[in-house]
């Protein structure tokens, strides 16, 4: 057993309760929104696949979303029990009066994404005065992005920015032009820049730096009840631990095909860098106090913030007597 395995499942333990004891007859349906054709949630196609709701008393429906506001707005509607955001989405609720929302986990210690352009645009340059695709315009992929351009002598006013949606949406665009470049997810990314179209990678968002992509909401008066926090923090360990296990490897990656709808050789590229060499899932699903410190730098950064307001990360985070994991 691994380090990273043992301490995830130190962390069940932790967490507590004996699995599928005592629960009710009839699970508690879970409404979860998430983007179903992007890899980085491998862990909520386990939990589903493996039963690991079932155990905790759940009964999951998932829903897709098409941006981070959206499911936030759904979340606090009542159209979804858990979703998953980019941090700043939540932070921007909390900061708007929002406080009975929190996070609870985390999948992915680093964005997996790729800045992918078409075939005319072979430097940086070729961006200048050109529009870049976002699934949302104010959360991490569009603040990084415009880190990342300004590294490499484009500001703010040298090219535009759209809200297009998810993956597939900034990859259709991008395959008809109307778009000169767009950050996508994988395992779509990587299709993208090896399908013989012309789009390429013009870079990895993996070398910016550790910044939490996306994080599990709920809300706190949602976890109080019937145990649900602690019960959904011990679906979302065990699932990290499972993926971490090498015994289930063929298994994972069946679970990422089926949802995903990529190729063999696609997920076993995924799984690589999820899990052996960049290691960019987290082995226990607690969120980085660290990465997500530096997202409400971000915010601040970006004028999101009031200049004389400091933000603690811990304030987006479920309390750990509901389930919240963070280290």
């Amino acid at each position: 057993m691994t380090a990273s395995i043992g301490r995830a499942l130190a962390l069940a333990l932790l967490l507590a309760g004996p699995i599928g004891v005592g629960r009710a007859a009839e699970p508690t349906p879970l409404g979860i929104s998430y983007v179903v054709g992007n890899s980085i949630y491998w862990d909520v196609d386990t939990a589903i696949d493996e039963g690991f709701f079932h155990d905790e008393g759940f009964a999951p429906e998932p829903t897709t979303f098409q941006s981070s506001p959206q499911a936030v707005q759904l979340l606090i509607s009542g159209g979804a029990d858990l979703v998953t955001v980019e941090p700043e989405a939540l932070m921007a609720a909390v900061l708007r009066g929002g406080t009975d929302l929190g996070a609870i986990a985390q999948a992915q210690q680093t964005p997996d994404w790729l800045l992918v352009g078409r075939p005319e645009v072979k430097d940086w340059s070729d961006l200048k005065d050109k529009t870049i695709g976002f699934s949302a315009l104010r959360v991490l992929e569009f603040f990084l992005t415009q880190r990342l351009l300004a590294s490499h002598g484009l500001g703010k006013d040298d090219w535009n920015a759209i809200q297009v949606g998810t993956s597939p949406a900034k990859l259709a665009a991008l395959e008809k032009g109307s778009i000169a470049a767009s950050v996508l997810f994988d395992p779509l990314a990587f299709k993208a820049i090896t399908d013989q179209g012309g789009l390429h990678s013009l870079a990895k968002y993996t070398d910016l730096g550790k910044y939490p992509p996306t994080v599990f909401v709920v809300k706190r008066s949602w976890a109080g009840q019937a145990d649900n926090g602690m019960r959904l923090a011990r679906v979302l360990v065990r699932a990290h631990a499972w993926l971490y296990d090498p015994a289930h490897h063929d298994a994972a990656l069946t679970i990422v095909e089926k949802y995903t709808k990529c190729d063999a050789a696609t997920a076993q590229r995924v799984y690589e860098q999820y899990f052996l060499t960049d290691k960019l899932y987290t082995p226990d699903a607690a969120i980085d106090l660290d990465g997500l410190g530096r997202e409400t730098a971000l915010l601040a950064e970006n004028g999101e913030v009031p200049k004389d307001k400091t933000l603690d990360p811990r304030q987006f985070i479920l309390a750990k007597e509901q389930g919240g994991m963070a280290h």
